[in-house]
């Protein structure tokens, strides 16, 4: 199955030739540029002293010209801060960490008023090229910070702290007062989780955090819990179509047979009418053991599953299969009314405790398949940071599709709620199955009910991303290499759940 999210993330290069600067500047130099080498030699008793060798290369003269380029540059540009108006009234060494940027982030940095700029003095230079990649209204809450605060926020990543300082003011406030620990773990959170957080005080948000752990999740050991090979997933799909095309055929062959059965009762044939119900009986035991199949097919070719996970579940389609012939095969052999209505009442009862473990197993599967997605959803909102920054970066207003993807980030954590309900309620459902199997079906149910929720969050998530894509594009920002994964490789787990015809030839019997 194709990966549901994988974003192309831009990049600025920044091109020099190195080899042009060379020739420029050394230009009827290189005759004269000597690298000395000392070599001295080794393991002999009458080694002779150090011999010094002049080694006259291009290369050589090259790498010293660049050098020398850049001390002549970085001095300019120091100068050219002494004399601006912006900078001149800092500290030589203040003014030597902001000539060391680039010339363009330096520029960043003439957004603000000098009185602004100043609270940036203790920075170092990475942290300078960090603060000078946000927008000048990031910079500008940061700004209203104390030295110290804009110090603490500024060891964050740059995609972190370009999501921390899209907070207010006082939010920014409340998170420059914590640790480094707390501060780390917050920085680390989605958006939806971050603003949640950052909405409490300070006091709250501290408590709240020291119980917080982040855990990392490995994607592909999270989504592909089991190998499955592409051979092996078709084989499970061609299995699954001829499963349900059989499934099809015997529900109307069902049909006819419980309609012969009624007119042969109706005209009083008993023979006929006990040839009628055992063929119907027949045909319904063999539609249950299509319906096992199927769910068989959706294991086989299942990925989002633990291996043990699905040896007990097939383990479990087994055992069902041989309870389902033992009845079928009474069925067969009864000679009387009695024999056969003991038989259709056993293979009801069968049917009854299959319908429920196949709906718990689908349950199983559908979450897996919803817990993937979400996976790869989490995964996409930090790329789409790390997209955000280089735009934000580049001078470009990303303000749209910053709200996009507060949405996006939004309707993610709704979803992983209603997951988290889901298989909390499973794992209930699954203790009580032994001792109150009625209670538990109806927790598998309410299980099934919070991953559609779910599900319904993921595919808000999805519309919303088709719109953040939309906006990239008109920043011109490349998305072509975006892959967003169909909803129907979603739903197609439900539709083994549709069961109602097989439970209505169940009763009827």
């Amino acid at each position: 199955m194709k990966g549901f999210f994988v974003f192309a993330v831009l990049a600025v290069f920044l091109v020099s030739s190195l080899g042009a600067l060379a020739e420029e500047r050394t230009s009827g130099e290189a005759d004269d540029s000597n690298v000395m080498v000392a070599n001295t030699a080794v393991g002999t008793s009458d080694a002779s002293p150090t011999a010094v060798q002049a080694v006259n290369t291009k290369e050589g003269a090259s790498v010293a010209a660049v050098q020398n380029r850049a001390v002549v540059d970085a001095n300019q540009r120091l100068r050219d801060l002494q004399e601006d108006k912006v900078f001149k009234d800092m500290d030589r060494e203040t003014l030597k960490r902001f000539s060391e940027l680039r010339k363009e982030e330096t520029e960043k940095f003439r957004e603000l008023k000098q009185s602004q700029i100043e609270r940036f003095r203790e920075l170092k230079k990475e942290e300078l090229e960090k603060i000078a990649k946000l927008s000048e209204e990031k910079k500008s809450k940061l700004a209203e910070l104390r030295e110290e605060q804009i110090k603490h926020l500024a060891a964050v990543k740059g995609e972190r702290l370009r999501k921390i300082a899209s907070l207010n003011g006082e939010q920014l406030k409340k998170i420059a007062a914590l640790d480094a620990i707390q501060l780390e773990k917050l920085a680390s959170m989605d958006r939806a989780h971050l603003t949640e957080y950052a909405n409490l005080d300070e006091a709250q948000l501290k408590a709240r955090l020291d119980k917080t752990a982040i855990r990392k999740v490995n994607l592909e050991l999270e989504i592909n819990k089991r190998t499955v090979s592409e051979a092996r997933k078709e084989e499970a799909r061609k299995k699954l179509e001829l499963s349900e095309a059989r499934r099809e055929k015997l529900l109307n062959d069902s049909k006819e047979e419980r309609e012969a059965f009624e007119t042969s009762v109706s005209e009083g044939n008993k023979e006929e009418a006990l040839k009628h119900a055992k063929e119907y009986l027949s045909q319904m035991s063999e539609h249950v053991l299509q319906k096992l199949e199927e769910l068989r097919s959706r294991i086989e070719g299942a990925e989002g599953i633990k291996e043990d996970t699905a040896s007990e579940m097939l383990k479990w389609i087994d055992d069902a299969v041989v309870k389902v012939k033992d009845a079928q095969a009474a069925a067969e052999s009864a000679t009387t009314a009695d024999e056969l209505r003991a038989a259709g009442r056993r293979i009801k009862g069968i049917w009854d405790d299959v319908k429920k473990g196949i709906h718990r197993h689908v349950n199983t599967l559908y979450n897996a398949k919803v817990g993937e997605i979400i996976v790869r959803s989490q995964q996409m909102e930090r790329q789409l940071e790390t997209v955000l920054t280089r735009a934000e970066d580049a001078g470009k207003d990303v303000s749209a599709v910053d709200e996009l993807v507060n949405r996006f980030s939004s309707r993610i954590a709704e979803a992983r709620d209603h997951y988290t309900e889901a298989q909390k309620l499973a794992g209930e459902a699954s203790q009580l199955r032994s001792s109150n199997p009625e209670l538990a079906a109806e927790t598998v149910q309410k299980s099934r009910d919070a991953a559609k929720q779910a599900h319904q969050s993921l595919q808000e998530a999805h519309d919303i991303l088709q719109q953040i894509h939309d906006e990239l594009k008109d920043l011109d920002e490349s998305v072509d290499d975006v892959e967003i994964e169909e909803q129907e490789d979603v739903e197609e787990v439900v539709e083994i759940e549709e069961q109602e015809d097989v439970e209505e030839i169940a009763e009827a019997s």
